[in-house]
């Protein structure tokens, strides 16, 4: 689960050691803004994280230009799942228009989508908001649906011609037993999102892409 940090959208110095590493395909189309994270495993400030309270790193997003702070969340996957440096495991896709940034953060069993959508602000300067997406009850389309099985994984699969999101959610389930006694279930899923209204993101469509 991803915590939020609530953040003042003003010109902010980022208060950890060292400086923040940006991660895979993070400039947007037009370099206005990338993704980074406040430390990494091959940094020198990594070992004086506690994973604790508020001692994990932070997944950022700022202007290239200034280096303004626009928006911080924490990373509290499990960062310690490979080897890697964690901004190896995320990947960042803009739309083309750099105003929506959707991460696919993967650790070695999950992977997690997360969304940011940068505006102008109404007091002017630039506003940067995770977006919630709405939860969908796999469980009510899954036939005699029991309980999930560890490991599932959430990733982005681009944006529409119309801006709306698309991502992958696979997914596998124990289900009740029937004739043939207990079977797993093991589906992919693809979901489209209008997030239009970014307070408010609207599921458009659900597909079931695979299953067995």
């Amino acid at each position: 689960m991803i915590r939020v940090i609530p953040l003042l959208l003003t010109a902010l110095v980022f208060p950890c050691v060292g400086a923040p590493v940006a991660v895979s395909a993070s400039p947007d189309p037009e370099a206005r803004f990338e993704v980074a994270v406040s430390t990494d495993k091959d940094q020198v400030d990594w070992n004086q994280l506690e994973f604790k309270g508020d001692s994990f790193p932070k997944i950022l997003v700022r202007e290239r230009a200034t280096g303004k702070l626009l928006a911080a969340i924490q990373y509290s996957c499990d960062a310690n799942s490979d080897a890697r440096p964690i901004r190896e495991n995320m990947k960042a896709t803009w739309t083309p228009k750099g105003d929506r940034v959707a991460l696919t953060v993967s650790e070695r069993f999950y992977s997690h989508v997360i969304v940011f959508v940068i505006r102008d602000a109404p007091r002017g300067g630039i506003a940067c908001k995770e977006v919630k997406l709405p939860a969908f009850p796999i469980e009510a389309v899954i036939p005699g649906f029991k309980e999930f099985r560890p490991r599932s994984h959430e990733s982005v699969m681009g944006w529409t011609n119309e801006g709306h999101l698309r991502i992958s959610r696979s997914v596998s389930a124990d289900t009740l037993p029937g004739e043939s006694g207990q079977v797993v279930y093991s589906a992919v899923y693809s979901f489209i999102y209008d997030l239009s209204h970014p307070r408010n993101p609207i599921l458009i469509s659900m597909n079931r892409d695979s299953q067995s």
